[in-house]
Formats: structure tokens, C-alpha cells, sequence
């Protein structure tokens, strides 16, 4: 019979102790050697939470992939850890941007939807236009022919049709307005207020005549007339003598009503005070 505590390390021969001969939990941290413990002695799910140590998990022990919304703590996610050009209009939620998110000036024409565009100018707006040529979205008043069939000016086509004209070509050729040298005028509208309006011709081959947007006028002058009267004439004869005595006779003053011509004064056109400007519609 071997006495309590009479076998010692030397007379345990190298690889003896076998798992069987330990007992339950009879390993303590104090037996188990540093760095002994591997990837293959550890059981599934053993390692939990609290068997880690503070700020012990880097990036280099976390699998790509693995880190799902349950696993980020609210507000983690700050301006500096998300990429350059990373967040998509599919990552941004209806309704929250605001003023203050925008940058001056980053709203421009075509950042606004169609029925803001026309809100703000109607297709088929006229404006006086200093420039010599006109910006983008616009058109001189030149008269030009354009193809209303193609999408660029298919909304102006469907505001002014042909209206100004087509120059005879058909189809959905059309002509914009030609404003130059001309003044605009508002449309009488069946209102009295342009007596002639019934009288207006086109602009160019195909467009509106009468009382109508597109119609125009030659120049004219209103009918009116002057008098012209000769001051008169004094006709006399003297007293005459005869056998059965003097008499004389008298003619008196007459006016005539004459026509004719005073003098020429004026220029090529009857016209106001101007100055020159481009007139550019919308399309």
C-alpha cells in the first residue's frame, strides 16, 4: 500500500496520468501552463462575454461580415466611419432632408422636379433678354424652325404649336415667335380695344391670323385729316358814272376750303422712345 503523499513527480513516469486519473475539477488556472490552452481545448461557446478582457477583441479577431445591426450601439456610427461618397440616395430616409442639410447654391434647375420648373417659368414664357445669345432652356425670338417631334421642344410645341408659323414645312415643324424689330402688344381677346384686330395676319407661313396670339400688324397711322383754308379774297370796283346816274357795286370777301400738302417732316416710322433687347422664350 503506497502511504498519502509518497508518490512524487519523479516517480510518475512521462505521460501517465491519463485524463481518467484526474479528478473533477481538479485543474486550476495555476496547473494549466501559459499559452497552453489552444483553438482545440477550448469547447464550442466556451468563451464568453465576461471571459474577455476589455478592448481584447480587434479588428484582426473579427470575421468580415459578422458585425450586424444588433452588434452596433446607437450613435457608433460617426461622420469619420463612413466612407467618402458611401451614403446613396437608397441609404437616406423619405423626408429628412432639410434646409440646413443643404449647401448654398447646391439646388439648381435641374435638381427640381418638372412641375417646379414650370411653377417657377412656364414653358412658353417671353422675357426681355440682354445677352446676345440665349441661355440654356431658352430661345431666341427669330423666328427659327424647330421640330416639335423631338423631345427637347416638344412641351414648347405644345404650348405654341404653330401659332407663329411653320414656313410652310407640316408635320410638327413649327416656328418660334420673331420679335425683332417688333413691339409686343396684349391680345384684344374679342375686347374692342384693338379695332383692326379681326385684320391681322399671320407672322410667317401657317400661323394665327385675326384675333389671335401670334397675329401681327404692319405699321400704320391713325386716319385723320387737316384743314387748309385760303384767308380770302377782296374784289372792288370803283365808282362809275352815267347818264342816269353814279352807282357802284362791291364784291366781298370769299372763303375757299382748299387741300394740300404743308410740308414733309419725320422719319421711316412713327415710333416712341426705345432701346434694343432680345426677347427669348422658354422651352
Amino acid at each position: 500500500m503506497l502511504a498519502n503523499n509518497s508518490v512524487t513527480n519523479v516517480q510518475i513516469v512521462n505521460a501517465a496520468v491519463t485524463t481518467e486519473k484526474i479528478g473533477a475539477d481538479q485543474i486550476t488556472s495555476a496547473l494549466i501552463a501559459n499559452a497552453a490552452v489552444g483553438t482545440s481545448e477550448l469547447a464550442d461557446n466556451a468563451v464568453t462575454t465576461e471571459k474577455i478582457a476589455a478592448d481584447a477583441v480587434t479588428s484582426a479577431k473579427i470575421a468580415d461580415g459578422s458585425v450586424g445591426t444588433a452588434d452596433l450601439a446607437a450613435g457608433a456610427v460617426t461622420t469619420d466611419k463612413i466612407g467618402a461618397d458611401q451614403v446613396t440616395g437608397a441609404k437616406i430616409a423619405n423626408g429628412t432632408i432639410n434646409t440646413e442639410d443643404l449647401a448654398n447654391g447646391s439646388v439648381d434647375m435641374a435638381k427640381l422636379v418638372a412641375a417646379v420648373q414650370q411653377s417657377l417659368c412656364p414653358v412658353g414664357t417671353v422675357i426681355a433678354y440682354a445677352g446676345d445669345t440665349a441661355p440654356p432652356g431658352w430661345l431666341l425670338c427669330n423666328g427659327s424652325s424647330y421640330q416639335g417631334g423631338n423631345a427637347t421642344y416638344a412641351a414648347l410645341f405644345a404650348v405654341i404649336g404653330k401659332r407663329f408659323g411653320d414656313d410652310g414645312q407640316g408635320g410638327t415643324f413649327f416656328n418660334v415667335p420673331d420679335f425683332r424689330g417688333r413691339f409686343l402688344r396684349g391680345r384684344a381677346a374679342g375686347s374692342n380695344l384693338d379695332p383692326d384686330r379681326n385684320s391681322r395676319t399671320h407672322m410667317s407661313t401657317g400661323g394665327a391670323v385675326g384675333d389671335a396670339v401670334g397675329s401681327v400688324q404692319l405699321d400704320a397711322f391713325k386716319s385723320h385729316s387737316h384743314l387748309y383754308a385760303n384767308p380770302g379774297v377782296t374784289n372792288g370796283h370803283p365808282d362809275g358814272g352815267a347818264d342816269r346816274g353814279a352807282h357802284g357795286y362791291w364784291v366781298g370777301n370769299t372763303g375757299l376750303g382748299l387741300t394740300g400738302v404743308s410740308g414733309v417732316t419725320g422719319g421711316n416710322e412713327t415710333r416712341p422712345v426705345n432701346a434694343y433687347v432680345n426677347y427669348i422664350i422658354k422651352y
